[in-house]
């Protein structure tokens, strides 16, 4: 585990206009994804225009059995919500977790 997280302040010109991405989903999809952010500390003190904004801007990927999502190491920029079936995860080669439906893993690398 991570003892601290930190960054640098980041200066945003008041002339920049912040233009989210999105990307579509259907209302089932959106529940799913809003019930499950709704759990996660990083993403439950939004209010629901800037949780809309997140969820707008998560996409689906899907991924074949057994395939590699991120290696230990790797510098990332993405959160991950399962949405179905499980993802095992590995530390210095050693299975640690099993995730399931609805949980998430990544949040780290957002900072």
């Amino acid at each position: 585990r991570r003892s601290a997280v930190s960054s640098q302040v980041l200066q945003v010109e008041e002339t920049e206009i912040f233009e989210p991405r999105a990307y579509p989903k259907n209302a089932a999809e959106l529940e799913k994804l809003k019930c499950t952010l709704a759990l996660n500390p990083l993403f439950m003190q939004l209010d629901s225009d800037d949780l809309q904004i997140v969820m707008d801007a998560m996409r689906h990927e899907a991924y074949e059995a057994r395939a590699n999502i991120l290696q230990q190491g790797q510098i990332s920029d993405c959160f991950y919500v399962v949405s179905s079936g499980v993802c095992h995860v590995h530390k210095d080669g050693q299975l640690v977790a099993i995730l399931k439906d609805g949980q998430c893993f990544g949040e780290l690398e957002l900072m």
